[in-house]
């Protein structure tokens, strides 16, 4: 049961670190020269994925840990044996 939380928020923590990535890691720099004069460098498009992927991953990593505490939790507590018995002939002076 714990894997099932553990392999759902890694795969969930990579789909969104892919999309933050895809919003924020820069793919250009714009260099001001003089005040009317700038020029713009694009990174490679193998730099750009590495880094989009490097995201992807440090997020699949915090949702595996997230998944951990959150799959972690005690199962409930369940009364077997003679408790049910008791319980019947209570209901049954009622």
């Amino acid at each position: 049961m714990m894997e099932k939380y553990i392999r759902n928020f890694a795969i969930y923590g990579f789909f969104i670190g892919l999309g933050l990535a895809i919003l924020f890691v820069k793919y250009k720099e714009v260099i001001k020269l003089d005040p009317d004069t700038t020029m713009t460098s694009y990174v490679s498009v193998f730099d750009y994925v590495v880094n989009v992927l490097r995201s992807s991953v440090v997020g699949a990593i915090i949702g595996g840990v997230l998944g951990v505490f959150i799959g972690n939790k005690p199962a409930p507590i369940q009364e077997v044996g003679n408790n049910t018995e008791l319980i019947k002939d209570e209901e049954v002076k009622y």
